[in-house]
């Protein structure tokens, strides 16, 4: 057996009989963080063989340690935002060493410095006000402390990172381009919601970013083990940020905002034991706001979804979408697979080989005549597409108040004396959670 003694613990006990060799270890950051606990979590065992010296069981509410019991009234329980656990104790809080899992992973050569300006090259320029920067802040941020029960070391998100490209990427970005090149003939200025999955809808955007200006509202940090793969979305950005770049000395002072959302913001979250709840709320932002930045008048919104099925928009997104129709801008919706694909890997309006703008304008018109947006069959559309006909109506939600109280929040383990934050209380190795199995 090793002579090393575990990094802040102190032995109290030893056993040296026939068959076993065993100490019994207190962990001494556990005892500094409640000074009034004379115990506080499972005892540590170091042993040799099929032995243990010690077996914990949880009974009645309290924990089993041997011939010692720690009573569980130490601990509190308590729910936090979890956007600020992670801002305080590291954006993998409860899961350090935990890796990423990437999709579509890309095998050319990456040059990890690029993520340090990120955030820098993906930041609007005229709608910089309205701009969410959450999630691109995410891989270089430091945490201002560590859990009490947290002994490996922080290692930043960015290290983590690497870019990915998929085939629902490569689509979106095609049909990004097309749609971007369908509106810029249009004489009213028209503002974009894309509510695609985070990867697809930062490809649109890197397709279209040549006519508007991209504004990102991912308003959550990744996690190991998120409902939200955030994660996904810094992967796809990475991919494209050379192409952001250049196409914002080809835009220059573009005045048609083009706002960015991950679709699975809102996902159903209901397993405590194995996720994280990143979840969060669309911030988009008021029309005073945008008329306010952009300094023109925008005058129609066209909410880009993939599919009809998608309609109509994701609750928390209701109230500024009939805001904005009573104030007599139209709200339109386009669902992407009205846009058909080449074997070449570009994509067409309706199936027409050479489709002209107008076309497209004609099923989706700029006057909306003061709010209405029944369309009938345009010459360029063909079928009837359900997306034609939507139009915003109220509706009761949980969002209209902001988020529920228990949305994008996670239960911590706090010392009952102190109120340290000791972990996430589902994390299996917190002295908590050690008898769980």
């Amino acid at each position: 057996m090793s002579d090393d003694k575990p990094t802040g613990f102190v032995s109290d006990r030893t056993v040296d009989t026939d068959g076993v060799v065993g100490a019994r270890w207190w962990n001494q950051a556990l005892i500094e963080a409640d000074k009034s606990s004379s115990r506080r979590g499972c005892l540590k065992v170091l042993g040799i063989g099929a032995l243990s010296v010690v077996t914990c069981k949880a009974i009645c509410g309290e924990v089993s340690c041997g011939d010692d019991e720690v009573d569980m009234s130490l601990y509190a329980f308590e729910s936090r935002r979890s956007l600020e656990l992670q801002r305080a104790y590291g954006w993998d809080f409860g899961a350090t060493g935990e890796p990423l899992v990437f999709d579509g992973v890309e095998t050319t050569p990456f040059d990890p410095m690029m993520i340090a300006g990120l955030e820098q090259d993906l930041s609007p320029t005229v709608f910089a006000s309205l701009h969410v920067p959450t999630l691109l802040q995410s891989p270089n941020a430091v945490p201002t402390g560590r859990p009490a029960e947290e002994t490996a070391p922080f290692e930043p998100l960015a290290s983590k990172l690497r870019p990915i490209s998929t085939p629902a990427m490569q689509l979106a970005y095609a049909r990004g381009r097309e749609l971007a090149r369908l509106l810029a003939a249009a004489t009213a200025r028209v503002a974009l919601v894309v509510d695609l999955p985070g990867p697809e809808s930062v490809a649109l955007a890197a397709g279209a970013a040549e006519v508007f200006e991209p504004v990102f509202l991912f308003d959550n940090w990744p996690h190991p083990h998120g409902v939200v793969p955030s994660h996904l979305v810094l992967a796809a950005a990475l991919h494209y940020q050379p192409l952001f770049v250049k196409a914002r000395a080809v835009r220059r002072l573009s005045r048609l905002p083009m706002f960015l959302l991950d679709r699975a913001r809102l996902a159903n979250y209901t397993d405590l034991a194995n996720q994280f709840d990143n979840r969060y709320i669309a911030r988009l932002p008021s029309l005073p706001a945008v008329q306010t930045a952009a300094q023109e008048q925008v005058q129609w919104l066209l909410y880009v979804v993939n599919r009809a099925s998608d309609l109509p928009e994701l609750d928390d997104l209701n109230d500024a979408f009939v805001g904005w129709q009573a104030a007599s801008v139209p709200v339109r919706a386009l669902s992407l697979d009205v846009f058909t694909s080449a074997s070449d890997g570009s994509v067409s309006y309706s199936g027409s080989d050479s489709p002209l703008p107008q076309q497209f304008l004609a099923d989706y018109p700029e006057d909306g005549g003061g709010g209405g947006v029944d369309v009938g069959i345009g010459i360029g559309g063909g079928d009837a597409n359900p997306a034609r006909s939507y139009k915003p109506s109220s509706r009761t939600t949980t969002y209209r108040s902001g988020a529920p109280f228990d949305f994008g929040t996670t239960s911590v383990v706090l010392a009952a004396g102190t109120s340290a934050v000791l972990g996430a209380r589902y994390d299996r190795r917190g002295s908590w959670n050690r008898t769980g199995g």
